[in-house]
């Protein structure tokens, strides 16, 4: 069984397209014929005033979690809804920020990063910018936040910033992953107070890690020193 999930944005509603198809092995020679037989027939669920999701599937259980983030009244937030019955219906939305409104969108550069751990416990990670100083951080102080679910995304602890250390400026592009009771969380780290590197530029590539389920961080490791400063991070 292949299943096709797609996720894309229109007018800020995300249409969620899933098709669980049955294959063979030589049918993967066909790729393309099988993906657009699947969007074709595949079954549709909106998610209104939504933008930059992210999705991951369960092995276990083979649920579908959907994160996003969502412009409102108040302001934005982030939000997880999720499927057990293949995408046909989600779950009703459940706000993953403490504090609501408290999410400007139109800062989130890139989505957010989502990981599903092997007892079906969810970690989120994005991150938020303090303009209180707008001379020495002209895009703001930019820093990760990470929140967990131990009930299957029914709740979530509060946000914490898994990095507290790392020198100031900014943290961004964040991507999470997930082994075990281990969490590792990929970002870049803008250092403004690091003399001008005219060899590259003062952006460096961290790893933070967690190994007990995301409880407690250690503190982050360099992997690369010589990063562009809007780059997406990835790691596996």
């Amino acid at each position: 069984i292949i299943v096709f999930t797609i996720v894309y944005q229109n007018q800020q509603q995300l249409a969620f397209a899933n098709n669980p198809t049955s294959s063979s092995l030589a049918d993967t020679q066909n790729m393309k014929s099988i993906i657009d037989n699947s969007i074709n027939n595949a079954t549709y669920y909106t998610f209104e005033n939504a933008t930059t999701p992210s999705i991951g599937i369960d092995n276990k259980t083979n649920t579908i979690y959907s994160v996003y983030f969502k412009n409102e009244t108040q302001g934005g937030n982030l939000y997880l809804q999720k499927s057990e019955d293949m995408g046909k219906t989600f779950s009703a939305p459940v706000r993953i920020n403490k504090i609501d409104g408290s999410i400007n969108v139109d800062e989130q550069w890139s989505a957010p990063g989502l990981g599903i751990g092997q007892n079906s416990d969810i970690h989120v990670v994005w991150y938020s910018a303090d303009h209180s100083q707008p001379d020495k951080y002209p895009y703001g102080q930019v820093t990760i936040k990470y929140a967990r679910s131990l009930d299957g995304g029914n709740t979530f602890q509060s946000e914490i910033n898994p990095a507290p250390d790392d020198p100031k400026g900014e943290q961004s592009y964040p991507f999470i992953v997930v082994s075990g009771n281990k969490v590792h969380i990929s970002y870049l780290n803008l250092d403004y107070d690091a003399e001008e590197n005219t060899a590259g530029t003062n952006t460096v590539v961290r790893v933070v890690s967690s190994s007990d389920t995301g409880k407690t961080f250690s503190k982050s490791v360099i992997s690369d020193k010589s990063a562009c400063q809007c780059c997406s991070t990835v790691a596996t």
